[in-house]
């Protein structure tokens, strides 16, 4: 069973290093651990974790394979979970939902990188009780959505 897991293992290698065929810098690792303990356990030197859900949020073996929803929650970094069979990342369009929050401020922050490539970013910020702070044609401080995108437009 061992031999099986290290030629599974040999074989995904291979196809990773087809893949990217060193369009970015990588570093390959396997583990017989359970895989998201693992991959929580190396994310520290990661700048990007990309997986996939090939069933959804929840794929009910976590002991084969990665279960994002606790990944995202126990990994500390950014989380690109690509649909099964996806072949490229779609960079053309990205749009950001926008809410004055930490946690809204570090998302944008770690996704900095891929909005840099992408052709056009969209921000769209949604607020139940529009008044002047919202509006950024009124003369007044600057909404944060506005001071966000452009410093956005800064850093890509």
């Amino acid at each position: 069973m061992r031999d099986d897991i290290q030629k599974r293992f040999k074989d995904l290698h291979a196809e990773f290093d087809s893949l990217v065929a060193g369009s970015v810098a990588t570093e390959w690792r396997n583990t017989r651990d359970n895989p998201n303990h693992a991959l929580v356990a190396t994310s520290r030197i990661a700048d990007l974790i990309i997986t996939s859900a090939s069933q959804g949020a929840s794929t009910g073996d976590s002991y084969r394979t990665v279960d994002p929803g606790s990944l995202v929650l126990r990994a500390g970094r950014p989380l690109l979970i690509a649909s099964s069979g996806a072949e490229h990342a779609p960079s053309g369009r990205i749009v950001v939902a926008w809410k004055d929050t930490r946690e809204a401020r570090r998302a944008m922050a770690d996704a900095v990188p891929l909005m840099a490539i992408a052709n056009d970013v969209i921000v769209v910020a949604v607020d139940s009780e529009p008044d002047d702070r919202t509006r950024a044609d009124t003369g007044m401080s600057r909404p944060s959505w506005a001071e966000m995108a452009s410093r956005l437009a800064l850093k890509c």
